[in-house]
């Protein structure tokens, strides 16, 4: 094979995964909103809970299915760790086969005209 071969050749087609990573903490009122909007964007989600002591697992779980939430992680202690939870997030999202990851926080909900003709799965930054 020669260098021009080698060099030339175009990588596999390979189909984009977006992942959702999503770390909360006590957000049982608002947790519910902020997933949904967040699978409106994601093919999956991976969830981590920080030791929650309000009911924002269960609302999780409860959504599991309807939301495409792959994975929920649940710490035992409390411990705040933003940098090492979000490499945990990370490493579960690729594990899920995640090309792409969005992250956010609970507390808040991606919103925008994003959704209109799969702008995010047509986008040359995905593909």
């Amino acid at each position: 094979m020669s260098l021009f071969n080698i060099i030339g050749r175009r990588s596999p087609v390979r189909s984009s995964k977006i992942i959702g990573l999503l770390p909360a903490r006590n957000e049982e009122g608002r947790i519910e909103f902020s997933i949904k909007a967040l699978s409106r964007f994601t093919d999956a989600i991976v969830f981590l809970d920080d030791c929650s002591n309000d009911n924002t697992v269960q609302v999780v779980k409860h959504l599991s299915a309807e939301c495409r939430i792959e994975e929920i992680i649940e710490k035992e202690t409390w411990y705040r760790d933003e940098p090492g939870d979000r490499n945990r997030l990370l490493a579960a999202g690729r594990d899920l086969g995640g090309t792409h990851f969005i992250v956010i926080d609970a507390d808040k909900a991606f919103t925008a005209n994003c959704l209109d003709d799969s702008f995010f799965k047509k986008t040359d930054i995905i593909s």
